[in-house]
């Protein structure tokens, strides 16, 4: 079985066993009797650990290999999701999602540097496209059987299905390869060299630019495990019809990830990400002016489109920016920016929602996506390689 297989079934296996329960979590904290600032609070949870480790992680898949990560934060995800089995008090949900982001970062580093390390130029988008497909596959699985499922039976049997993915991840991450070579072998100081790499890193615009790109949709993404379920459910749909918008939204983002490399060969980097962050932040206002199932459905298939492809170009942005021994840096301080938009956002944005009612949530979503496009959009200018194709660039450069 190929690196790259091992990897995407684990995703599988991941995204199924967390999207299984994430769009429930909100309506389980809710019927303890929470609120949307204490629901914030929660999903905060999920991010706040990933958030401070995602970089030292990084650093750790540079100087002691991204395969004992790899296992180590497998192992670590199978234990926190049958510890979540047996979450139902809103401090004990919080504390069990804090360890299941911790580990679930550590998991996405060392996986996104192991296919950073399988090949280069269009033949990597193709990989993180594949990869992000994978991942995919787990949010297209989850939520409509996780919402059949409440509807037949009851939450613990959903959470109890969710912890057994989890276990099988376990047996496949022993599988994997190392292949870069582990910064403890090389000459130098490893504080300096890591010091040193962030600043190679954060002078690089395409670096930066993945940076805002990630923080802009993740803001938009944070919405579908806490406050789509909310909106919808005060909209009157029941848990299986929220399973399938939050599908149908993940079906249009799949869908769009095998053409990503052809376009990137037609059009060139910086248009594609331009109009993606404009559908993101089009989807966002659309929502709190909808309440229909169809157009709300429509609305969630635009984000979808963004986000599907947002997200492989800023792997694959921030993986190319990395040089040796500086790739697990790149994509761990990439991870950092991820996880702070996913706990910034609903703590932020259930403030805006106990002050001004669940709408303004979507709108301000709107407006922070506008903000990250017109930083990309001038840090974009600087880099002329951005806006040209791959046969424009090799032409340039004859």
């Amino acid at each position: 079985m190929s690196q790259l297989a091992i990897l995407s079934l684990i995703a599988v296996l991941h995204f199924t066993s967390w999207h299984l329960v994430s769009p429930y979590i909100a309506l389980v904290a809710k019927g303890q009797g929470a609120g949307m600032d204490t629901i914030g609070l929660i999903m905060a949870a999920y991010s706040a650990l990933p958030t401070v480790f995602a970089l030292p992680t990084g650093v750790m898949c540079d100087r002691i290999g991204t395969r004992n990560i790899l296992i180590g934060s497998t192992i670590g995800i199978a234990a926190s999701a049958c510890v979540l089995l047996g979450s139902r008090s809103i401090n004990l949900l919080a504390l069990s999602l804090a360890a299941l982001g911790f580990f679930h970062v550590l998991q996405l580093v060392a996986s996104q540097v192991m296919i950073g390390d399988t090949a280069d130029g269009n033949t990597l988008y193709r990989n993180f496209s594949i990869y992000s497909f994978a991942c995919c596959a787990g949010h297209l699985i989850g939520p409509p059987v996780g919402g059949f499922m409440v509807k037949q039976f009851d939450y613990n049997l959903l959470f109890i299905l969710a912890a057994a993915l989890a276990l099988l991840m376990v047996p496949l991450s022993f599988l994997a390869d190392e292949r870069s070579k582990p910064l403890r072998t090389r000459s130098g100081n490893s504080w300096q060299i890591t010091k040193t790499g962030l600043q190679n890193l954060l002078h690089k615009p395409t670096y930066v630019i993945s940076l805002l790109g990630i923080f802009g949709i993740l803001v938009l993404y944070s919405l579908r495990s806490s406050f789509y379920s909310v909106y919808f459910d005060a909209v009157g749909l029941d848990a299986p019809l929220i399973g399938l918008l939050l599908t149908f939204q993940v079906t249009v983002e799949a869908a769009i990830r095998p053409f990503l490399t052809v376009w990137r060969s037609r059009y060139g980097i910086a248009p594609l990400l331009l109009l993606a962050l404009g559908v993101c932040a089009l989807s966002g206002l659309l929502t709190a002016f909808c309440t229909a199932v169809v157009p709300l459905a429509i609305i969630l298939g635009l984000g979808g489109m963004g986000y599907g492809t947002v997200q492989p170009i800023s792997m694959a942005l921030a993986s190319q920016a990395g040089q040796e021994g500086e790739r697990g840096l790149a994509m761990g301080l990439r991870m950092s920016i991820n996880r702070l938009a996913g706990m910034v956002a609903p703590l932020f944005l259930g403030k805006i929602g106990d002050m001004f009612g669940l709408k303004y949530i979507f709108i301000i979503t709107s407006v922070s996506l506008v903000i990250c496009l017109a930083a990309i959009y001038i840090l974009a200018a600087q880099e002329e390689d951005l806006w040209l194709a791959p046969g424009q660039e090799k032409q340039v450069s004859i």
